[in-house]
């Protein structure tokens, strides 16, 4: 009787996620703690081209790039997460915040759009879509993020210094100055 053979095709884990490849992410993440972005970016491309697919560490490098004021490059990264799973609500706010700092306000409200869709009830996302809206002087949506945001986190300090910025240039003075207390209050 024949023996059973393991198939050759059949990965190993090593192989499937490489000990110098988790050890690159590893050390990217120390160096990421340090705010040493630079040498961060070295080991997550090492990472990357150990495990191509690997969405967190594209989604870190894109964290570190944008800190670096390199939007294109870190839009780039947020695209090829977005490749591997089209449902990372993490991507989109990324990519929607990269956007808006490259001052394509439109599409990142896309993004943003995106993200909600896939985790409504995050209060950064509804924030950094009312900054948007703000920005394009559409006060009304603006002020619909803001007000969400604060109910969804009504410890978000950013948030209702925000709300009360909206609702001062809409001319609703007392409303604003409570907003404004309420964000001093909570960062104290």
């Amino acid at each position: 009787m024949q023996h059973i053979q393991e198939s050759k095709t059949t990965p190993k884990f090593g192989d499937i996620y490489p000990e110098d490849a988790v050890y690159s992410y590893e050390q990217a993440e120390k160096l990421l703690l340090k705010q040493e972005y630079e040498g961060a970016i070295v080991f997550f491309d090492k990472a990357l081209e150990k495990l191509p697919r690997y969405a967190n560490a594209w989604l870190k490098k894109g964290d570190t790039l944008s800190n670096l004021k390199r939007y294109d490059e870190a839009l780039y990264c947020y695209e090829k997460v977005l490749q591997i799973n089209p449902e990372s609500a993490d991507a989109w706010n990324l990519k929607g915040i990269c956007l808006s700092d490259l001052k394509r306000y439109d599409e990142a409200l896309e993004a943003f759009d995106d993200a909600i869709l896939l985790d409504p009830i995050r209060a950064s996302t509804w924030n950094f879509k009312g900054v948007c809206f703000f920005i394009l002087e559409r006060l009304g949506k603006a002020l619909e993020c803001f007000d969400r945001a604060t109910k969804l986190s009504p410890e978000f300090a950013v948030a209702w210094h925000n709300k009360g910025g909206v609702l001062l240039k809409l001319g609703k003075k007392n409303e604003a100055k409570k907003c404004h207390e309420k964000a001093k209050k909570l960062r104290q």
